[in-house]
């Protein structure tokens, strides 16, 4: 592609208790509260995967080209 490689970003948050989601209906219609295993199968991108991978070993930040 001419337009080089595209900047992927994950982000995480540490919920002790049930929070209320606001979502933006611009961006997004639904959300669900899994267990990492379960999110791990419903990532379609293999990026996506790496980057929950890495959220939950707290391997970040990520370096370029790794």
């Amino acid at each position: 592609s001419s337009y080089g490689t595209p900047e992927e970003y994950c982000f995480s948050i540490d919920a002790y208790q049930m929070t209320k989601v606001k979502l933006d209906p611009k961006e997004h219609t639904d959300f669900m509260w899994i267990e990492i295993p379960q999110a791990m199968k419903l990532l379609k991108f293999q990026s996506n995967q790496e980057g929950l991978r890495r959220l939950t070993l707290k391997q970040w930040p990520v370096k370029e080209n790794e």
